[in-house]
């Protein structure tokens, strides 16, 4: 059967791969099987309005009731569901990171987190198989319309302890990516008594400030901010809020591995023990900073729904991904843009650090990625089996969670995996020193050539 799902819902240009009979299919296929109340959300796109009705038309002739949220942050909608057992289930209306041209369906299940693949798969055969389950003309469902915000706000702050740390002296540059973010994170700053000057902080689904992506590269203007200014920190989402990334107040872009260490440094001292869930991805700082700190690191595939099932199956106290997707599990088990600002402030606050200071603790290794581009999705696997295959008698390699994984000693390592999304393999490669992480990059595009010749010959 093809496949609709990727690593984080279903992605596509708007009216090329996901249009509206898309969109009324999949709503109908998803309502076909999950009866009762449906909340749905969007992000800012200038699609997103079109798709998120006609997602709510399938719903509502397959007899759903349906709770319109409109422009939502993911983790908003996420937080609503968890918090109302009434509710059992969801759908964003979203791309995420990706232009603007770009749009996606991201199915919620009943506790808040992603669907479960198997939900997905659910979804996928109801889909093409044609098999609607229309209701009769008296159950078709009900509709309305609430505004959640406050709500996820709320929320965010309890759960973190966040009125306790009331900071009017900070001063922070934040940049919402033009998404929902701007309806959230400005209030929630308020709330907290910090100043912050505010870039892209309006709603515009056509990213006219920046590509919604929060890399360093498209970030510019803050650093530019930072360096002239007097500010304590830089924060910048992506286009649906559940991620966030920082600059110290230096003007310093910090990886999303370091803020993961910092962050599980922090609850370990507090907890004194526990694990954390990672991916096979991010960096070895982090692995280093919770052995020390008496915990234990679990390694899944990419992607935050495999971080945060398998939180929820270890009972581990925090996790998240090197893309600025952190995952409290007090809070809730999915990426949040917005909890994880208000953690940073509080451990600023609480340690009396500035985030350079907090930077400096963390051990530091050299990471570096690249990714190839292959003639299909489908080759990409031929290609990652063919490298497993040469290296299938040697012990470095861990070929068991996601693509192939080679150590070269204890701590350096190239990573190779298929991409979730797009015909590429991308390729990650960490040491201590520097050059040695750039020749390991450089070995890692040499397997993916080898491979590449050997299948397409």
């Amino acid at each position: 059967m093809r496949q609709l799902f990727g690593t984080n819902g279903i992605r596509g240009i708007v009216n090329e791969t996901i249009d509206c009979l898309f969109a009324l299919n999949i709503g109908m296929a998803y309502g076909s099987f999950k009866k009762g109340k449906i909340a749905v959300g969007r992000d800012s796109r200038i699609s997103g309005l079109m798709l998120k009705d006609s997602f709510i038309s399938g719903l509502l002739s397959a007899g759903c009731e349906v709770i319109d949220t409109d422009i939502v942050p993911t983790p908003a909608i996420q937080y609503y569901i968890k918090d109302n057992p009434s509710v059992k289930g969801g759908g964003v209306i979203t791309a995420s990171h990706n232009p603007p041209e770009y749009n996606g369906i991201k199915v919620i299940a009943e506790d808040g987190t992603e669907a479960s693949m198997d939900e997905e798969r659910k979804i996928e055969e109801v889909y093409f198989e044609k098999k609607f389950n229309k209701a009769n003309w008296r159950d078709t469902g009900a509709y309305s319309t609430l505004n959640i915000i406050d709500h996820y706000v709320e929320g965010v702050k309890n759960v973190l302890d966040l009125d306790s740390i009331k900071c009017k002296d900070l001063k922070i540059v934040l940049d919402a990516a033009n998404g929902p973010g701007s309806l959230s994170s400005p209030i929630f700053l308020k709330d907290l008594g910090i100043r912050y000057v505010g870039i892209n902080t309006n709603i515009d689904g056509t990213f006219p400030g920046r590509n919604p992506e929060p890399t360093e590269e498209n970030l510019e203007m803050m650093q530019k901010f930072i360096k002239n200014g007097r500010f304590d920190l830089g924060v910048a989402h992506d286009g649906d809020a559940d991620r966030s990334v920082f600059f110290d107040e230096k003007g310093r872009f910090i990886d999303g591995d370091i803020i993961l260490s910092i962050v599980a440094k922090y609850i370990l001292e507090e907890r004194g023990e526990g694990t954390v869930v990672t991916t096979v991805a991010t960096s070895s700082s982090l692995k280093d900073v919770v052995e020390e700190y008496g915990g234990r690191v679990i390694e899944t595939p990419v992607g935050s729904i495999y971080v945060a099932r398998t939180m929820m199956e270890t009972g581990a106290i925090f996790g998240g991904e090197g893309n600025g997707g952190l995952i409290f599990a007090e809070h809730q088990y999915c990426r949040d843009g917005l909890a994880a600002l208000g953690k940073i402030i509080k451990i600023m606050v609480n340690e009396n650090k500035s985030l350079s200071e907090l930077v400096d603790e963390i051990p530091r290794y050299h990471i570096f990625k690249d990714k190839m581009a292959v003639k299909s999705i489908d080759d990409r696997k031929d290609i990652i089996e063919m490298i497993k295959k040469t290296y299938s008698s040697d012990e470095r390699a861990q070929t068991e969670n996601d693509g192939i994984k080679i150590y070269y000693g204890e701590k350096d390592w190239i990573l190779i995996r298929e991409s979730g999304t797009e015909p590429i393999l991308r390729i990650y490669a960490e040491a201590k020193n520097e050059k040695r992480a750039k020749d390991l990059l450089d070995y890692g595009k040499k397997l993916i050539k080898n491979g590449i010749k050997n299948n397409y010959v």
